[in-house]
C-alpha cells in the first residue's frame, strides 16, 4: 500500500512563522478618586446623582469592599469618547452606609464635544413639532424648512425619525 504524504499548505507554514498575533493593548488611564458624600440609604444617594442631571450608570462590579456602581458623564455619547470625570457608588459590606467617590479630574467636553452637538438641534425640533401640530405630511414639513432661514435641513430619513418621537 502506497503511503500518502502529509499536507501542509503556504499559510500554516506562514502562521507558524510569524508567530500569535497578539492585539495592542488599550492604554488605561489611572483616575484618583476623592470621597465626596455619605449616605445612610439608597434613597438617599440615588437622590443626590439625580439631582446633579449629569451622571448615568455605566457597570456594577463587586469588590471586597462592596459593591461599586459606576456612572459616567452624559453630556457625551455613551458610545463615543468619555469625558474623564466620573463618579462610583460604594455599598458598604459590613454597615448600611453608601460612600459617593468622584475623580479629581474636570469634565472635559470640549475636547470631546457635547451632546448637544449631536443629532437635531432643538429649534429645528420646535419648529418641526409646529408643522408636525398642523398636520403636515414629512414632506411638506420639508419644503417649509427648507424655506425657513437659519434652519439647515436634514436628511429625509433622520427626519421621518424624529418626527415619531
Amino acid at each position: 500500500m502506497d503511503e500518502v504524504p502529509v499536507y501542509r499548505s503556504e499559510s500554516e507554514e506562514e502562521e507558524e512563522g510569524a508567530g500569535p498575533s497578539v492585539p495592542a493593548k488599550k492604554i488605561r488611564r489611572n483616575k484618583s478618586w476623592v470621597l465626596i458624600k455619605r449616605c445612610y440609604n439608597v434613597k438617599e444617594a440615588e437622590k443626590f446623582v439625580s439631582n446633579e442631571k449629569t451622571w448615568s450608570r455605566n457597570y456594577i462590579r463587586d469588590s471586597d469592599e462592596g459593591q461599586k456602581r459606576f456612572y459616567r458623564c452624559n453630556k457625551v455619547k455613551s458610545k463615543g469618547p468619555q469625558s474623564d470625570c466620573a463618579l462610583y457608588l460604594l455599598f458598604v459590606n459590613d454597615c448600611n452606609d453608601i460612600l459617593i467617590f468622584k475623580t479629581t479630574s474636570e469634565h472635559n467636553h470640549d475636547q470631546i464635544g457635547t451632546r448637544s452637538e449631536y443629532g437635531i438641534p432643538e429649534n429645528v425640533k420646535r419648529e418641526i413639532n409646529k408643522l408636525f401640530d398642523l398636520r403636515l405630511k414629512p414632506k411638506a414639513i420639508l419644503e417649509a424648512l427648507n424655506n425657513m432661514t437659519g434652519i439647515k435641513v436634514m436628511m429625509k430619513m433622520k427626519f421621518s425619525c424624529s418626527a415619531i418621537t
